[in-house]
């Protein structure tokens, strides 16, 4: 699960503090992951001037991603991605590009469905009654 929220307060920051953790809450979704480690496939998005694109990566790779993007990816439990930031990096619209790629990401079900096939065909994995 995941979400953002931003707060404000001219006065004292614990209450903006306190509003964006309420509004994040309120705005949580569920990210989903393949092998519970990292994204499917390759997404990019564009918030604002920002520019990202992410790209799935191998068990062991880590997270090689801006600073704002490894802080995401830690709370939403993705354990392996590499990305890059484009144009603008800007830290709100980073944070809420990431959030927006990650929520529009489909899934191997969602491919197999558009394509007609079944999920065992887009895997290549066949298994046998042995």
């Amino acid at each position: 699960m995941l979400g953002i929220g931003e707060g404000k307060d001219p006065e004292e920051p614990a209450n903006a503090i306190l509003k964006a953790h309420w509004q994040a809450v309120k705005n949580l979704r569920k990210i989903p992951r393949l092998e519970n480690r990292t994204i499917y496939g390759q997404v990019e998005n564009k918030y604002g001037s920002s520019l990202i694109q992410l790209r799935s990566a191998p068990p062991g790779f880590g997270l090689r991603v801006n600073h704002n993007i490894y802080e995401l990816c830690q709370c939403a439990g993705i354990k392996d991605l590499s990305g890059k930031v484009f144009k603008s990096r800007n830290n709100m619209n980073v944070v809420k590009a990431t959030v927006d790629a990650l929520l529009k990401q489909k899934t191997t079900e969602e491919i197999a469905l558009e394509r007609g096939k079944k999920v065992v065909d887009l895997r290549k994995t066949y298994y046998s009654a042995e």
